[in-house]
């Protein structure tokens, strides 16, 4: 019965259920009638191999499962729910009110979207697509003078924005939604098929990485590989499955990671009033959030907050947590055992016990960070990615002491990964960006492009580790190359929360 799926049949229900780890429990619910969510998968990338590879396709996809649940959002004492029904239904109405708001922009521009995550974000972004318009999706943590030469260099002629105003033409979402409820006009959709995503950086640097309908199919795939070689992230609390909308839509992570590969899978997207440590916390334990995914920041916050309180309890306390932790670490099976008994009052205080997948990525995360939430009990991985590629790895592993070595995995099947003399990462993708955009000039990456990452790694096995950015060497006037990241992991100093170097005026460490 381990790997068994069972039936049990009520007078109102059938259930599905199946053990884990010994415990009974429900498998997905709304799975399109099929018997679990790898079969729904399976048949449902069938269908759409056997299509046009276009973002009107994947639209359709998204938005096939009409009961399910899109979206819940706290209001007051009470929990609004939104079915990806009603949600394409608001877009089909939104498009037309939006079309005419951009009118004066040609089809097949560029237009900004500027918004928060919120359902609003989903269904301006489709009605974007829909009006025949590529979505800029602008990053709205970079600085005006960034967003502005963006919008010069390129020519945008509108931004779509939930309230701040720009030099183009500005469209307010609010506006355009009173529009969509008032009218009721015929609207014939003239799908784009391109997203727009912006690198971090400044003016001069900042890259526009240009993803097609076909690019993101492969990103989807993947997902399927995922689920396959590692059941946990399709694991469900009491029949559902919810994502917590952390990371921003406007991010490549984000987007797809989270966005795309969930909406897929017509799974339910939890979106917070605000982005405060407690809101998010007390919006985890109200909605049963299953899924988290955040940049090593949230993560390295998390643990350290948590390390200082139970420090605060006292040594000898801390001390005990810090043993059973390693033993739970050290031990697979029994330490499962220990770590839900001795660990349940720290996850109450963090996340609650709904929490079933957790992904760090964006950057490097320590392995003592891992190992935290791995030993509580928590299933975290470590995961890698690059605006210009998309994501292209994660920790698949079910052992913790392989996840807790900060490990980004193998590369998924349309992915390779290579390193060259310099131990730089080489990339080689279907899920690459079919173009980047840089000062205003475009270079076209194809299926045999092997692309740069600028990251240092090292292979161990079939696994690969980010040592660094190749950009962050140090060349100091003995010729010698030094990286700082991986000075700062050789020096420890006692008591202290974290090393940083920097370097002098003369470029001298």
């Amino acid at each position: 019965l381990q790997n068994s799926t069972l039936f049990v049949t009520r007078e109102y229900a059938r259930l599905p259920l199946y053990f884990d780890q010994g415990v009974l429990v429900m498998a997905l619910n709304n799975v399109a009638g099929f018997r679990d969510i790898h079969e729904y998968v399976h048949r449902k990338l069938d269908t759409y191999n056997s299509e046009e590879k276009t973002c009107e396709t994947l639209f359709r996809f998204m938005f096939s499962e009409r009961e399910n649940v899109m979206a819940e959002v706290s209001e007051g004492y009470r929990i609004k729910k939104i079915t990806y029904g009603a949600c394409k239904e608001q877009i089909l109405r939104l498009a037309p009110a939006l079309s005419s708001a951009l009118q004066n922009a040609q089809k097949g521009d560029m237009a900004g979207l500027y918004m928060a995550n919120s359902v609003e974000w989903i269904q301006t972004f489709w009605a974007i697509l829909a009006c025949g318009y590529k979505p800029l999706l602008l990053n709205s943590r970079a600085s005006d003078t960034v967003l502005e030469d963006i919008l010069r260099r390129y020519a945008v002629p509108a931004v779509v924005s939930d309230g701040k105003t720009f030099s183009v033409p500005t469209v307010y979402i609010q506006d355009v939604l009173q529009t969509a409820s008032e009218e009721n006009s015929p609207f014939q959709p003239v799908w784009a098929d391109e997203v727009v995503f912006m690198s971090s950086g400044t003016s001069e640097n900042v890259k526009l990485c240009v993803y097609t309908g076909e690019r993101l199919y492969y990103q989807v795939c993947d997902t399927a590989r995922i689920i396959k070689t590692c059941p946990q992230m399709m694991k469900g609390y009491q029949g559902e499955l919810k994502q917590l909308a952390l990371l921003p839509f406007y991010h490549v992570f984000g987007f797809i990671a989270v966005y795309i590969w969930f909406g897929f899978l017509a799974r339910t997207f939890v979106f917070l009033k605000d982005i405060r440590p407690q809101t998010i916390l007390n919006t985890v334990k109200r909605h049963k959030v299953t899924h988290i995914f955040a940049v090593p920041l949230v993560w390295d916050t998390i643990h350290k907050e948590a390390l200082r309180k139970i420090r605060l309890r006292g040594e000898k306390t801390y001390q005990k947590f810090c043993k059973t932790l390693r033993f739970v670490n050290r031990h697979e099976g029994l330490g499962t055992a220990v770590a839900k008994s001795a660990f349940k009052e720290i996850r109450e205080s963090l996340f609650g016990e709904s929490i079933r997948f957790l992904i760090s990525g964006g950057s490097m995360i320590r392995p003592e960070t891992l190992a935290f939430f791995n030993g509580l009990g928590y299933y975290i991985a470590n995961g890698y990615g690059m605006t210009e590629a998309g994501i292209t790895s994660l920790e698949l592993s079910k052992k913790r002491k392989i996840r807790n070595t900060a490990s980004i995995g193998a590369p998924f099947g349309f992915t390779q990964y290579d390193v060259n003399d310099t131990g730089e990462l080489l990339i080689k993708s279907r899920t690459l960006a079919a173009k980047i955009l840089q000062n205003g000039e475009c270079v076209t990456l194809d299926f045999e492009t092997w692309f740069p990452s600028h990251d240092l790694v090292k292979k161990v096995g079939e696994r690969y580790y980010i040592e660094g950015r190749q950009d962050d060497w140090i060349v100091c006037e003995n010729g010698e190359n030094l990286n700082p990241t991986l000075l700062e992991q050789s020096l420890k100093i006692e008591s202290a929360d974290g090393v940083c170097l920097f370097v002098d005026k003369d470029n001298s460490p």
